[in-house]
This record gives structure tokens, C-alpha cells and sequence, in this order.
């Protein structure tokens, strides 16, 4: 039993790779040489893989309280309200309205963790979409973890300077176990 159970795992662990590979295979009548179109779409690989840690860093760099990094994720970009109104521009202002409702008690342990993640980049790579959910676990001190949100994101990217950068990111929340008691935030005032 254990014997298949280790080799189904092994198998399964394959699969990201063994489909690279066969991206990269040349169908029949191709030549062996990378053609354009492959290197299209091994180029969108890389654009997706690389707006996929765009998406995890922000998680990261959230959760480490980190609201300075965090809010450079934003120097090209901003973030919306559920209706699609933009609550804070740039740097600055992401990281103050991150810092507004998360830099407050350090006594409670929050995690963001992002899921199903689905990315589309636009046929001339220089603009992408993505949708994901958000599962936000919360533990304040000495009790137990618990639920906090559920939520979606809808984000808009574009390569900038070579690299990808949010031009906007837009939370739909789902449930909400409590509203966080709070004053407006900073770009509200």
C-alpha cells in the first residue's frame, strides 16, 4: 500500500514537468528547433510563472508586516474597492492602508493564503489578468487559528521595464467571520 501510495505522489509530482517538456516538444513535421511559435508560448510560461511570484510576494511581504515592500508591489499600480473605486495610489499609499488595518496589534498572527490562481496573459505579453481566492487565517495570541475572510482577487498587470508589475488589484469578499473595527483609512481622510 505504501508502495503505491509513494509512487502515485511521484507521479503526480511529475506532472508540472513532464507537461513543460511537452510544450517544448516539436509536434510532427516540426522542425527540432525552437520555432516561434514555441517560444511564444514558452515565453508565456515564464510571464505567468514570474506574475505567480508577483501574487505570492505579496502574501509574504503582507504577512511579514512588511507594508514598505509591500507597497512598492504597487509603485505602478492601485487598489480597488469591491465596486471598483480606488482606495490607495503607489507606493505610499498601499503601504499606509496596509499598515492601517493590519500594523496595529502584533499580538495577532495573520496569514493570506492565495489559491487557484488563474492567469491570463494577453496575446502580446505586455498586459495580464488574474484571478485567485483568498482564505485569511487569523490567531490572535494564546487562541486558537480560525477563518477570518474568504475572498477573490481580480488583478490587472502589465510588464513594465521588463518586469511585471500590478497595475491594480480589486477584493471581492465572500464571508466575513467579523468586521474589523476600524477609522476610515488614510486615502479616505
Amino acid at each position: 500500500m505504501a508502495y503505491t501510495a509513494k509512487r502515485t505522489a511521484r507521479l503526480i509530482a511529475a506532472i508540472p514537468a513532464a507537461l513543460a517538456l511537452l510544450a517544448l516538444a516539436p509536434t510532427a513535421g516540426q522542425a527540432k528547433t525552437p520555432s516561434s511559435g514555441n517560444q511564444h508560448r514558452i515565453q508565456t510560461l515564464l510571464d505567468e510563472r514570474d506574475i505567480e511570484r508577483l501574487i505570492v510576494d505579496y502574501s509574504w511581504v503582507l504577512d511579514a508586516k512588511d507594508f514598505d515592500t509591500y507597497g512598492a508591489l504597487f509603485s505602478h499600480g492601485i487598489v480597488l474597492d469591491p465596486q471598483g473605486k480606488t482606495i490607495a495610489k503607489g507606493a505610499a499609499e498601499v503601504g499606509a492602508l496596509a499598515r492601517h488595518y493590519l500594523g496595529g496589534n502584533p499580538d495577532v498572527f495573520v496569514r493570506h493564503i492565495v489559491s487557484n490562481v488563474r492567469i491570463d496573459v494577453a496575446a502580446d505579453g505586455k498586459t495580464a489578468t488574474a484571478g485567485s481566492f483568498l482564505t485569511t487565517i487569523e490567531a490572535p495570541q494564546g487562541q486558537p487559528a480560525s477563518i477570518f475572510r474568504i475572498a477573490r482577487y481580480h488583478d490587472n498587470f502589465a510588464k513594465i521595464d521588463g518586469g511585471w508589475k500590478f497595475l491594480s488589484r480589486q477584493e471581492m469578499t465572500d464571508w466575513v467571520l467579523r468586521e474589523r473595527q476600524h477609522p476610515a483609512p488614510p486615502s479616505a481622510k
